[in-house]
């Protein structure tokens, strides 16, 4: 937060929690523009609850951008078991109400992707 504000950026709150529990942002629900979820997939258990989470706290016209590896590269990244591919994060997001908008590229070893609500999925 301090390096934030630093830059000049008054808007931005650090929070600390467990996203693998609904609720735990404590974020009022849709209020905001986008949500990030980077290098995080393939850390987690329960990745649905993360996506809940992140459709909860969007607003109806937000977005939501993922971004992950998209494999092991031997030693280099998370292990090859945890890995989640462009293609079940895709299908992970869908199962949880959203849509693909764009890819977008993300480095060498990493995919990137935005996807916006589907607000008939959820209420």
């Amino acid at each position: 937060k301090n390096e934030a504000h630093r830059r000049g950026f008054k808007n931005v709150d650090v929070i600390w929690t467990d996203l693998e529990h609904a609720g735990s942002s404590k974020l009022a629900d849709r209020t905001l523009d986008l949500v990030l979820i980077s290098n995080l997939l393939f850390q987690i258990e329960n990745k649905a609850a993360v996506l809940s989470e992140a459709w909860r706290i969007l607003k109806p016209t937000g977005r939501l951008a993922i971004i992950d590896w998209s494999e092991s590269f031997g030693g280099m990244g998370p292990q090859k078991s945890d890995v989640v591919g462009k293609e079940a994060a895709l299908k992970l997001a869908r199962e949880n109400g959203f849509e693909l908008l764009r890819e977008f590229p993300a480095g060498a070893h990493h995919y990137g992707m935005i996807v916006k609500l589907v607000p008939t999925k959820r209420s």
